[in-house]
């Protein structure tokens, strides 16, 4: 059911009119942030990344005939 004055159940207003949403009395919450900022003269310390050459497992093998379909 459409309220009376109501198109396609869309509140009325103008263009001209001001549309304001409706908003919840809940206070939202306040979140501080603290951001540094180094000044000038100041050494900011480079990141560093240590990683070791990736660790590669060989089995030996022993050299093994090849059998092809033709040969049996």
């Amino acid at each position: 059911i459409r309220p009376e004055g109501c198109t396609w159940g869309m509140p009325q207003y103008s263009v001209n009119e001001e549309f304001r949403l409706v908003i919840s009395e809940i206070p939202a919450p306040v979140v501080q942030q603290v951001v540094s900022v180094p000044q000038p003269g100041q050494t900011v310390p480079q990141a560093t990344v240590t990683y070791s050459a990736p660790l590669v497992n060989i089995v030996p093998q022993d050299p093994e005939p090849i059998f092809h379909a033709d040969s049996m």
